[in-house]
């Protein structure tokens, strides 16, 4: 198995879509196609593209690794299932340190830079207000 990977439509073929993102089965994964083509409208897309790199790791860790309560962890299961991934990728996989206080957790980078961390935030936040829009619940 490999990682998330994304193509363009090659010229002359025909395609709602500009570019795919295929999942480590190399089968079309629509949620993170249809976040670039729903982002790309919005910003510029060197800024998508860098987005969707950022993203593309987090969905193979979440597909491989992710555990909430016994079980692997989707994209679209319950938001607290999801939340727990998404603080666990941050320790284990971007070294950072949580620190909670009254319902809120602060983030710590150690060893990556912040820049990355917080490039990782602003797409994971953006994918899902982008699922919401799109009403996508696979």
């Amino acid at each position: 198995m490999s990682a998330y990977f994304h193509v363009f439509c090659p010229e002359g073929v025909i395609s709602e879509y500009r570019l795919i993102v295929y999942d480590s089965k190399k089968e079309p994964f629509i949620p993170l196609t249809e976040y670039y083509h729903d982002q790309v409208k919005r910003i510029n897309e060197s800024s998508v593209i860098a987005y969707l790199n950022t993203l593309k790791p987090f969905f193979y860790w979440l597909e491989k690794k992710s555990r909430y309560k016994g079980a692997i962890v989707h994209w679209n299961d319950e938001s607290e299932g999801v939340k727990e991934a998404v603080r666990q990728y941050l320790i284990q996989e971007m070294q950072c340190k949580i620190r909670g206080r009254d319902k809120h957790e602060g983030i710590y980078t150690t060893s990556k830079s912040s820049k990355t961390v917080h490039l990782f935030l602003a797409a994971i936040k953006g994918f899902y207000r982008s699922m919401l829009r799109l009403k996508i619940t696979l």
